[in-house]
């Protein structure tokens, strides 16, 4: 079981999700790319933000993330002082953990020392698949890496928060995070014509939940709303699934804070 983060940006986050989560009340957490994106959504009242400069509003910005454009480790560094001096919540920092040229023990200080309260693996090889996503695993440049170097980030006092695909990613790395997100889409049978089907995903997201209880009873799980079809499909997936505790907002800034407001009228039953 991971450590407890000592930097009190994070320590103050964790438990003020934790008061969240014991009053029956949903953490939220959104992307954004940039200081707009950044101001309007803390507007929303969200609890944190996730920081990426490749996070573009476009239908295409996670495909977009994963560009190999430059060194998307150093972009984000240069970039978040920035969003970290134009809002007042905490931030989180979307790492490339795959990149095998990364000092990740001196990267994950200068983050501290920036000011961010956290870190999550985006851009992500969770979101490939095919022989592409099986060449990368054998090469070491995989999904696992990802969630090694996260775990890393505790020992300078951050908090982590990986997004996960799969129940076994959800149980692998719950076990080193104080939160996970949770975003089903490789459990889904797309071939099969089903995987836009409501109960399809309830049913993906709940094994997922399942799995990341085993591997840490105490962790705070976020449903990813991008695989969604739309609020009213959240709402039904929080009234329905008790360990969720809340969801991560990956739309662009105007998209969001509809979500957001949407959802913030969902309660438990």
């Amino acid at each position: 079981m991971k450590t407890r983060p000592d930097h009190p940006i994070a320590r103050a986050l964790l438990d003020r999700l934790h008061e969240r989560r014991l009053a029956g009340k949903p953490v939220w957490a959104a992307a954004a790319h940039d200081i707009a994106s950044a101001r309007t959504l803390e507007k929303t009242r969200a609890d944190f933000l996730v920081f990426h400069p490749d996070f573009l509003p476009s239908p295409n910005a996670l495909l977009g993330g994963l560009r190999p454009l430059g060194n998307a480790n150093e972009k984000m560094r240069a970039a978040i002082g920035e969003i970290l001096s134009a809002v007042s919540i905490p931030v989180f920092a979307g790492i490339c953990g795959s990149d095998p040229f990364l000092l990740s023990e001196s990267f994950f200080q200068d983050l501290k020392t920036l000011g961010a309260a956290g870190v999550q693996n985006f851009p992500t090889l969770g979101l490939l698949n095919g022989m592409f996503r099986t060449n990368l695993e054998e090469s070491g440049i995989g999904f696992g890496r990802e969630i090694e170097v996260l775990a890393e980030a505790p020992a300078a006092g951050l908090a982590v928060a990986p997004i996960v695909f799969t129940a076994e990613e959800a149980r692998a790395a719950a076990s080193r995070a104080d939160l996970v997100v949770l975003h089903p889409v490789a459990e889904l049978d797309f071939e099969a014509g089903k995987a836009h089907a409501p109960r399809a995903k309830r049913e993906a997201l709940s094994a997922m939940a399942a799995a990341a209880k085993n591997g840490n009873p105490a962790i705070i799980l976020l449903c990813h709303v991008g695989f969604m079809e739309s609020a009213e499909e959240a709402s039904h997936a929080w009234e329905g699934l008790e360990s969720l505790d809340g969801f991560f907002v990956t739309a662009a800034a105007e998209k969001a804070t509809a979500l957001i407001t949407a959802l913030s009228k969902t309660a438990r039953r």
